[in-house]
């Protein structure tokens, strides 16, 4: 609902309150009916019904503000709610697949260590007894720390 103050009295010292939705053009006083008449308030309780009134308004918006405040409060909480379950499912995930993968690793290490220990024969000599070398030139039984033949006196 609209409330107008059109027209300024002669006298200067009240405003006409219009109470009306219909038409927000000042009505002249020639084209009034005789059925309509206006109240006239001072300016005083004009300004202070127009307070009030803006006052309300603003109220009412602040209350609908809040609401939708609100709700987008809720909103943004639920949202950041099914983000760290997201989160915190991908970080379960990642790990399991770690567990998963160091799983297979030792499995193919203990593999491994398992088919070079069948490799190696007991009676074979071990990886760290001395193999015996020979010369490249005239082929005898040399040691392994040092430069030259003692036989035919060749570097190898």
């Amino acid at each position: 609902m609209t409330t107008q103050y059109s027209e300024f009295n002669q006298d200067q010292t009240s405003y006409e309150y219009n109470d009306s939705q219909e038409s927000k053009a000042p009505k002249s006083q020639e084209n009034r009916s005789s059925s309509e008449k206006p109240e006239e308030l001072p300016l005083k309780d004009y300004l202070k019904a127009k307070g009030k009134k803006l006052k309300q308004e603003s109220k009412a918006k602040a209350k609908i503000i809040k609401a939708k405040s609100k709700e987008i409060s809720h909103k943004l909480k639920i949202e950041a709610k099914r983000t760290g379950l997201e989160m915190r499912r991908i970080a379960l995930e990642t790990k399991q697949k770690a567990k998963e993968k160091h799983a297979e690793w030792k499995a193919r290490e203990h593999e491994r260590r398992r088919r070079n220990q069948m490799n190696v024969a007991p009676d074979s000599p071990s990886k760290t007894a001395e193999v015996p070398y020979f010369c490249p030139f005239c082929g005898n039984q040399v040691t392994p720390g040092g430069k030259f033949c003692p036989n035919c006196g060749n570097n190898y």
